[in-house]
């Protein structure tokens, strides 16, 4: 058994140790193998700790190996992003991946599954489509008019039951031969007021790191989190600056994320002479959300372009333990061409696919270091993966 985990980490924090503690009960000896989003989040979120601190907490919390999920495969919606983290582990090896979510009736996944296959769904969701409601307003409503039980789209609804689902479809569509573990989470996870709990959401974390309230209880490690003001501030210059050349930039529609006019609509629409927070409320509405805005302005900074949603046998390593090296020694020889930790092993592989992605998560890093004032932050990608001793 080789056992993935899908952490996005930001921050780490109690829910997640218990959700490693839970698979690790499940698979005693078995190694476990972690993907992780970097600079950025899927929801379009600077990430509150650098990926390379990142790493070093998963690894000395018991993760073996942990790959990175490029920016170019971070900033999409759910579908994108779950189809390349279950990819990703599906070809490192792993055989079972341990989720949490609201709920771990399984049964629940393989109904809602049928639903949105079913040709009742795709038929009614083309139609709903022309509504020009957002993405999720059409699901739901597809849901309603076929008279779902409104239990069942409200549990769907939630976040990590969105994804989860996600996943488990990543693995039917392509019938990967991976098993899909639930963990029901203990707690009210998305509690909006201070309890005595340990375990807390990690919006919830980051809204009161933002309100310079305590937090540091819902962490299990110390944290060295960067400066929300600071970034908020240099972002909104390069915004702007990046704004005021937007008429003359000839290829914005092949920018990623940039469908339906979105660019366009936030270039004509964004409140640009206040804080980034500003912005953001300035241009969300029933189509457009704050997340797929945020991914899209970071796709814009950066010109990721289109086309580069799918993944195609990206396997980069951020830290390994001698456990994750003695796995690594067991895999294919097919496997382990596609493997590099740090772009000087990219010389010995032609795939321009990689190189390309490779090349937008080095600017990502940049950026990231810009907007932290850390601009030497991008020279640990040159360096060897991170290492953790030990059995």
């Amino acid at each position: 058994m080789v056992v993935g985990l899908i952490l996005e980490a930001n921050p780490y924090h109690h829910g997640h140790k218990y959700l490693i503690s839970q698979a690790k009960s499940l698979f005693k000896d078995s190694p476990f193998i972690a993907i992780t989003s970097t600079s950025y989040t899927m929801r379009g979120e600077i990430s509150l700790i650098d990926k390379f601190d990142k790493t070093k907490i998963l690894l000395d919390e018991g993760i073996d190996i942990v790959f990175e999920l490029p920016i170019s495969f971070t900033l999409q919606s759910a579908d994108y992003f779950c189809y390349n983290t279950v990819h990703t582990l599906y070809k490192a090896g792993v055989t079972d991946i341990v989720v949490g979510c609201e709920d771990d009736n399984f049964d629940n996944l393989i109904t809602y599954y049928n639903i949105i296959n079913s040709d009742e769904f795709i038929n009614l969701f083309k139609q709903n489509q022309k509504q020009k409601l957002s993405y999720k307003s059409t699901y739901e409503k597809t849901l309603s008019d076929l008279n779902i039980s409104p239990n069942l789209i409200e549990l769907f609804n939630k976040p990590n039951m969105t994804l989860a689902f996600q996943y488990y479809r990543v693995i039917k569509d392509n019938n990967y031969k991976i098993n899909l573990h639930l963990i029901k989470r203990t707690t009210d996870y998305y509690q909006k007021n201070e309890t005595i709990e340990k375990v807390a959401s990690a919006s919830y974390i980051r809204e009161l790191y933002l309100n310079q309230q305590k937090f540091n209880h819902f962490l299990p490690y110390k944290p060295n989190f960067i400066d929300i003001t600071a970034f908020e501030k240099n972002l909104i210059t390069i915004i702007n600056f990046q704004m005021i050349s937007y008429n003359d930039n000839k290829n914005t529609q092949n920018i990623n994320g940039n469908t339906e006019g979105i660019l366009n609509y936030i270039y004509q629409n964004g409140t640009f002479d206040d804080t980034y927070t500003t912005l953001i409320n300035s241009l969300k509405n029933k189509r457009y959300s704050e997340n797929r805005i945020r991914r899209t302005i970071l796709s814009y900074i950066l010109n990721i372009p289109k086309g580069l949603e799918k993944n195609n046998n990206y396997l980069r390593i951020l830290g390994i333990s001698n456990k994750g090296t003695n796995y690594l020694s067991s895999i294919s020889k097919q496997t382990k061409q596609f493997i590099f930790a740090n772009p000087n092993e990219l010389k010995k592989n032609d795939n321009h696919f990689i190189q390309t992605i490779f090349s937008y998560e080095l600017l990502s890093t940049k950026l990231y270091g810009l907007l932290t004032n850390n601009n030497n932050l991008y020279l640990k990608e040159y360096q060897l993966p991170l290492k953790k001793e030990g059995k």
